[in-house]
This record gives C-alpha cells, structure tokens and sequence, in this order.
C-alpha cells in the first residue's frame, strides 16, 4: 500500500537487501502445556488472532486461531510434524514500517525525509537517498 522505491522532482530514494540474518530461531522442548527455559517450564503467552478469507460468493469469512509465543518470539510448528520452534524475528517489535515508508513517499526535502527516517522502523533493508539539494544518504 505504499511506494518503497520513489522519485519526484526533488529527491529519489530506494532500498537494498539487508544481508543480515533477520531472525533467530530456537527448537523448543515441550513439556506439559509449555516449554523448557533456562532450566524452568514455562507457559506459552497465547493470543486469539483471526483473518479473512473471501468465499466464492464474494463473502468474507473469519478464521480464528491461536498465536503462542515464547520469551524469544511466535511459535510455529515444521512441517515435520514433529518439531516445534520460536522465531525471534528483527522489527517484529515495530508495526511502524508502512507508516514510515508513506512519510518517505511523501517527502520533498532532506528535512521530512530524515524525520521519517528517525522512526527506526525499517529494520530489513538499506536505504539510498538522494536529493537535488546534494544531499545523498546510504544508511
């Protein structure tokens, strides 16, 4: 829903792939109703999640699920069956990115391009800037 790669008369801006591992991911020992942790059991944190899912009539179905999570992260099951793991995913913590990525969109200058920017909400890719003004930025 917004631009990640823009220009307009003013400045133009781009990403590149981050090579950083942008996750961590933990197998877990289950055991009862949770997991093993630094010696301890402790419970999954669980939430009721939901999405929508359009039907052939064009009608919109809700489907609810439970999320666990543990110290580390969400929890997924492999398709094994059999094994069971927390994701520690970098930026998970920061639901900012589209909204950081619109100010950049939106911006004309050094000025509101920085503001944006300075959310810190980005974590996945390198930024390319460059403006009229001289201004260029490889952050």
């Amino acid at each position: 829903p917004v631009l990640r790669f823009g220009f307009n008369n003013d400045l133009g801006f781009t990403n590149t792939v981050n090579t950083m591992q942008g996750f961590t991911s933990y197998k877990l020992v289950l055991e009862g109703d949770g997991y093993r942790f630094d010696g301890k059991t402790l419970p999954f944190d669980t939430v009721t999640k939901s999405y929508k899912v359009k039907q052939a009539d064009g009608t919109l179905k809700s489907v609810s699920f439970e999320q666990k999570s543990t110290v580390h992260g969400p929890v997924l099951t492999l398709p094994d069956g059999k094994t069971t793991v927390a994701l520690k995913v970098a930026g998970l913590d920061r639901p900012g990115v589209l909204e950081q990525y619109l100010e950049m969109g939106k911006a004309r200058d050094w000025g509101a391009f920085e503001k944006a920017l300075r959310k810190m909400q980005v974590v996945m890719f390198n930024i390319i800037y460059a403006d009229r003004a001289g201004h260029i930025l490889y952050l």
